[in-house]
């Protein structure tokens, strides 16, 4: 699990969500590795030479709707809440490593100490210091369950799983068929499923590495989204059990737009509660 959990954090694998994991040993011999097992009670690693494998595993309807579920959080329009804590922590952690980096010793610059860091020089405009809003991140403008579900029973037992409706930024609109083990941009167009693919046909194993191929500007935007979130202080990138509320925001407060990730968040609340 805790292997499935640092791939779950991976910015490059952090969408695949239903796969397996095989461990090759030095010797040629293959294993494959259960949630709970120790990697030392499958085989011996101290010697190197050892790789792990990601291999697609077959979807069903829960795994399917779980893998639609993350990356709607991946792609939520809720940019990372940001704390002034660990925003501080950050600064002058990284301060300390370019000091401790730098090679000239009469070059190194004060690092400021954790307490202030430079916010109460300038007390008039020390508030507006406190919020650093980012630009947000859009990288598709919806990804809904589409009214098709469920498939009929003869594509089911097809192996046809879920459809899917995505508008992308630019307005254009798709179709698409998830599988036991591959999404593609199906044929349909109004009221009437074709589930046949498009001529430009283009599918993946995840439904991120679909958006990435039939859109190239999603692409972009995406790998930008991760760069970021790379960027910022491993805490602001766990997910909290309840919404997060600043005692500090933005004037005029901006508007209140549609995310299906934040309410995938409160159905799933007012269900346990």
């Amino acid at each position: 699990m805790d292997v499935r959990q640092f791939l779950l954090d991976a910015p490059e694998t952090c969408f695949f969500t239903c796969y397996d994991l095989l461990l090759h040993t030095n010797g040629g011999s293959a294993h494959h590795l259960e949630d709970y097992h120790e990697i030392r009670e499958v085989a011996d690693i101290t010697s190197g030479g050892c790789t792990l494998e990601m291999i697609a595993a077959i979807y069903d309807e829960r795994s399917i709707r779980a893998h639609v579920y993350r990356t709607r959080e991946l792609l939520s329009l809720s940019t990372p809440h940001s704390s002034l804590s660990t925003s501080l922590a950050l600064q002058h952690e990284m301060g300390q490593n370019a000091t401790a980096n730098s090679g000239d010793q009469s070059k190194k610059t004060e690092v400021l100490e954790l307490e202030n860091l430079g916010f109460m020089e300038d007390v008039s405009g020390s508030l507006s210091n406190l919020l650093s809003p980012s630009k947000e991140i859009k990288c598709v403008e919806s990804i809904i369950f589409s009214s098709f579900n469920p498939p009929p029973s003869y594509r089911r037992f097809a192996g046809y799983l879920i459809y899917l409706d995505v508008v992308t930024l630019k307005g254009i609109k798709y179709c698409i068929t998830g599988t036991t083990t591959t999404f593609y941009v199906n044929s349909s167009s109004g009221n009437t499923l074709d589930p046949k693919p498009t001529k430009a046909a283009s599918e993946a194993t995840t439904l991120i590495g679909l958006l990435q191929k039939i859109n190239s500007k999603f692409k972009k935007d995406f790998r930008e989204m991760l760069e970021r979130k790379a960027s910022t202080h491993p805490f602001e990138n766990i997910q909290s059990l309840l919404p997060p509320n600043s005692w500090l925001g933005l004037h005029p407060v901006p508007d209140h737009r549609r995310d299906a990730a934040r309410a995938k968040k409160l159905t799933y609340f007012i269900v346990w509660e």
